[in-house]
């Protein structure tokens, strides 16, 4: 698993790289506005893991950049403090319960 400081945050993002492209596999827990980047170290990110933010205790804010391509099962279920959720792209695959909870 590798780490990216959220730029302007002290936030970090856990993400790994699979054939050249970055998948997110969560955030910081005190995180309440997460902004889904395009890139991290020049690598596009296309995928939120399933459950990266499950459970998430702070996260109220969501924005999900045009290059992420599938979201993964729970990734965002039992977020019960989330309010809003922005996909600013063309989302191919949205999986199982997703969003539940929220």
């Amino acid at each position: 698993m590798q780490q990216y400081k959220i730029p302007g945050t002290s936030f970090i993002l856990e993400y790994k790289i699979k054939k050249d492209n970055a998948i997110i596999y969560g955030v910081s827990k005190q995180c309440k506005k997460l902004v889904v980047p395009d890139i991290i170290n020049n690598i596009p990110v296309t995928e939120i893991a399933n459950r990266a933010f499950e459970k998430h205790p702070s996260l109220i804010n969501v924005s999900i950049s045009s290059s992420v391509r599938k979201i993964g099962e729970f990734a965002f279920s039992d977020c019960l403090k989330i309010k809003e959720i922005n996909i600013l792209g063309e989302v191919e695959e949205i999986k199982f319960a997703t969003f539940s909870n929220c």
